[in-house]
């Protein structure tokens, strides 16, 4: 009697190729998570780069060749039209934001916030909710006032329409 031997479907080289094939795919995910956090920075750098290019070829034959001057050039001035702007743009958004968040506390403290919300709130119920087109919604506790133990009068909208009963 003699044995018949089977061959393996997957030889060795095959199931090595296939283990470093799924190791490469794994470090390669693991590549993109690390640098997605980047990834808006990279973009950008990206579109200044091509943006910049020709001006780059331009100051290489005006520098003699000279690529290593040129890129510091390039980099100096780049830096100054690009991130001397976007600080001052931050700085003031910044300032602009606690003005903001100084005008609004005093606001809340000295109940103008409630008064104007009040006087919204009477403008929405005796113009805007008397177009016809809205005619036919129930307003009736949309807008309700209370008081605080402050003596202020505060108004909240209940954002709840009912259909017209018929």
């Amino acid at each position: 009697m003699t044995s018949k031997q089977t061959e393996p479907s997957v030889s060795r080289a095959h199931a090595v190729a296939i283990a470093f094939f799924a190791i490469f795919l794994f470090l390669l995910y693991q590549m993109a998570r690390m640098l997605a956090v980047f990834s808006i920075a990279l973009i950008w750098a990206s579109i200044i780069a091509l943006a910049l290019h020709p001006l780059y070829r331009k100051m290489v034959d005006l520098l003699r060749g000279r690529t290593g001057l040129t890129a510091a050039v390039m980099t100096l001035v780049t830096s100054l039209l690009v991130i001397g702007p976007a600080l001052a743009l931050l700085a003031v958004l910044v300032s602009k934001v606690v003005d903001l968040c100084q005008w609004s506390s005093e606001g809340v403290k000295s109940c103008a916030a409630a008064e104007l919300w009040n006087r919204l709130a009477s403008y929405v119920s005796q113009t805007i909710l008397t177009h016809p087109l809205l005619a036919g919604f129930d307003t009736k506790g949309i807008f309700c006032s209370w008081g605080s133990s402050d003596g202020c009068r505060y108004t909240a909208s209940w954002a709840f329409f009912s259909a017209p009963s018929s």
